[in-house]
């Protein structure tokens, strides 16, 4: 083999192991899932603000507790994001957590929002997910006096990869008594599958394909001259 061959032989190879050693090392989130998404382990991994409860393998929001104000910095909103959502929110409860996401990753939960209060008192309940924003899952106005939204689900898919806050959240409106509350179970993220130090021996091995196959047309095309 001539020098020249010898140095495009390591060049493609160093070039191979590159890649590899790059797509591994941007494929490296220190939390890449939503943990404990079904409660059983009351809220570990989780943060919770206001009166919270998982007991029942279910986590379970009532209203009542922290102001509207303290609930938007513990979950990373920007200050009046809960009254462009809600009818002048008093006192309520929330949770969260913060993971890590790739483009295309779906988060989706179980929900249910009790409304234990009447018209104009348009308690609500919200899911947060910061940098983007809030939603309003439900309230009085929706589900009626005193009444229940039943078992929904919802699904949310992640556009840009980062760091994401998942918040839950439910407060009174107009004032702080007849309290309602929000029940979220089965929380999950999927993650799309990324590298891992088991699949480099197998990547390497197609880069040494490859190698193979160039200097096979090269030697062919070499003896046709």
């Amino acid at each position: 083999m001539s020098i020249t061959a010898a140095r495009k032989r390591t060049s493609l190879v160093l070039g191979v192991a590159s890649v590899v050693g790059m797509t591994m090392l941007s494929a490296s989130p220190s939390q890449a899932a939503v943990l404990n998404g079904n409660f059983s382990s009351g809220f570990s991994g989780w943060s919770t603000l206001g009166n919270t409860n998982a007991s029942s393998g279910a986590a379970v929001l009532t209203t009542g507790a922290s102001n509207a104000s303290s609930i938007e910095s513990f979950l990373g909103l920007a200050s009046g994001t809960l009254s462009g959502i809600g009818t002048s929110p008093t006192f309520g409860s929330a949770i969260k957590q913060s993971f890590f996401a790739t483009a295309g990753t779906v988060v989706s939960f179980d929900w249910l929002f009790q409304a234990n209060d009447y018209l104009p008192y348009n308690d609500f309940s919200f899911v947060s997910l910061v940098p983007n924003g809030a939603n309003l899952l439900s309230n009085v106005a929706t589900v009626g006096n005193y009444g229940s939204s039943g078992l929904q689900s919802f699904s949310n898919t992640i556009g840009v990869t980062g760091n994401y806050t998942l918040g839950f959240g439910v407060l009174n409106a107009m004032d702080n008594g007849f309290n309602s509350s929000l029940t979220i179970d089965n929380v999950s993220s999927n993650v799309t599958p990324v590298p891992t130090p088991a699949l480099l021996p197998g990547l390497i091995g197609l880069g040494l394909g490859v190698l193979r196959k160039r200097k096979a047309e090269a030697a062919k095309q070499t003896s046709e001259v």
